[in-house]
């Protein structure tokens, strides 16, 4: 969520002082087209963006950004919970054997993958084992830390 310092932060629109007993409409850090880039991670003055050409498409683009995440962050528990039972904890897996156990996309997995690893909640090797024969796919050694231990164990309880 944006911070807004009343009486210092600046609406992005009208480029004035935000100040106390202003309406204010939060822009968080979600996903927004570049031409709305300007209002990511910031509070506009309600009366600016319902004047602005752009608003109502601005605050739909931040909403269906919000829904993203939020879907986004529902898949990537059932992937890293996937990775917690393991055995042994360092043996190889294949994306796409994630991808069905879990029901989850295969492209979902990998941007899971790589979301955990970016975050620290996970280490990626690539496997020495040779390419599976019939699929060509080639596995990887994926070991949870203790980061991700924790968000797995947090999302279970």
């Amino acid at each position: 969520m944006a911070v807004v310092v009343i009486g210092k932060s600046i609406c992005p629109i009208c480029h004035e002082t935000i100040r106390e007993g202003d309406e204010i409409v939060y822009f968080s850090p979600a996903r927004l087209p570049d031409e709305f880039a300007f209002l990511s991670d910031a509070g506009v003055h309600r009366g600016c963006l319902e004047s602005a050409s752009y608003g109502a498409r601005a605050l739909a683009e931040h909403d269906a950004g919000l829904r993203d995440l939020a879907a986004f962050h529902s898949r990537k528990a059932p992937v890293l919970r996937r990775l917690r039972g393991t055995s042994p904890p360092d043996s190889a897996q294949v994306v796409w054997d994630i991808a069905a156990e879990t029901g989850i996309d295969a492209v979902e997995v990998h941007a899971v993958l790589n979301s955990a690893e970016d975050a620290g909640m996970l280490v990626r090797q690539p496997s020495q084992a040779p390419p599976d024969p019939t699929t060509g796919r080639r596995a990887e050694l994926l070991r949870l830390t203790k980061r991700g231990e924790e968000f797995v164990a947090g999302e279970d309880e």
